[in-house]
């Protein structure tokens, strides 16, 4: 099995998961769907970044060689990459923890969570020319986040 199906089915599963304890702690109707969001980007970007962190490690380890044909090697490549995978990790732990506040109403949330998401999406956008699948999806569930984010929750 794929590195990448196995991140998907931990996606799912932890979403699926999260969604449960959300609504069995009180969340109902629109907190409930937007915490429920919430959770669902935070584990898709820790979940993906940190897959790809320890991806490029990994071939940094193993001696592999880039699709160019250079060797992997701890150099400025390296460094961006695991930056990257570093600073999107840290804003699906943000969303992770806002989406319990999201689910109790609390207004602190949702701004950490667009906060987040808007974090996510200047850091994705440019990457768009570069990784144009990768760039495209994190820009994409950003974008929707920072729109559910300006949501009123009841």
């Amino acid at each position: 099995m794929s590195i990448d199906v196995v991140v998907l089915l931990a996606i799912a599963a932890a979403t699926i998961v999260r969604s449960g304890q959300l609504r069995a702690g009180g969340a109902r109707g629109t907190r409930w769907l937007l915490a429920t969001w919430v959770a669902f980007f935070g584990f898709t970007l820790t979940a993906m970044m940190a897959a790809h962190s320890l991806e490029i490690a990994y071939h940094v380890v193993r001696g592999d060689t880039r699709i160019a044909g250079e060797r992997w090697a701890y150099d400025f490549h390296f460094y961006g990459l695991q930056l990257l995978g570093a600073v999107l990790v840290w804003q699906g732990s943000r969303c992770l923890r806002a989406a319990r506040l999201v689910s109790a109403g609390d207004v602190a949330g949702l701004q950490v969570a667009r906060r987040a998401a808007i974090t996510t999406l200047a850091v994705a956008v440019p990457l768009i020319p570069i990784q144009a699948f990768f760039g495209t999806i994190v820009s994409v569930l950003s974008a929707i986040t920072v729109v559910a984010s300006l949501k009123k929750t009841s």
